[in-house]
């Protein structure tokens, strides 16, 4: 009950200081970026179909660039589902667990700001999941909760 109410609190917050931040002259924006349903593509080859890809995550890094960002105020939130798909999330998840994960590598590297829990981040199973949620470098919405 504590966590929740420690939840609507900073929502409440964040809501206040944007509504202040916003009420001055001149233009202000907030750019959000979501990345949805990963499933684990991270390099430009799926492992499954044994094909190259054209849009693995990575090149979001052209468009999120550290630069943009500082332009403006940005958050990337990832919808999750990031933990099943790939054989090499399979690899993390199960086989290779005492090396940082390579999801939360390379979304640590991209500098995003938040996340949501997708139910492919569950599926895994608690040992899994908080896992990666401690190697993140930023905050899951569900620990919030």
């Amino acid at each position: 009950m504590r966590k929740r109410s420690i939840f609507y609190l900073t929502i409440k917050l964040l809501f206040l200081v944007l509504l202040v931040s916003c009420s001055g002259k001149g233009k202000k924006s907030i750019s959000i970026f979501e990345t949805t349903d990963v499933h684990g593509v991270i390099l430009p080859y799926d492992f499954i179909e044994k094909k190259r890809l054209n849009a693995p995550w990575p090149h979001h890094l052209t468009i999120l660039s550290r630069s943009e960002r500082i332009k403006m105020l940005q958050c990337f939130l990832i919808n999750g589902d990031n933990l099943q798909g790939q054989p090499e999330v399979y690899y993390y998840n199960f086989i290779d667990t005492l090396r940082p994960h390579f999801i939360a590598e390379v979304m640590n590297y991209m500098e995003y700001d938040a996340c949501t829990v997708g139910n492919h981040d569950i599926e895994a199973g608690h040992r899994v999941y908080d896992r990666l949620v401690k190697e993140y470098n930023f905050h899951c919405l569900a620990q919030m909760l």
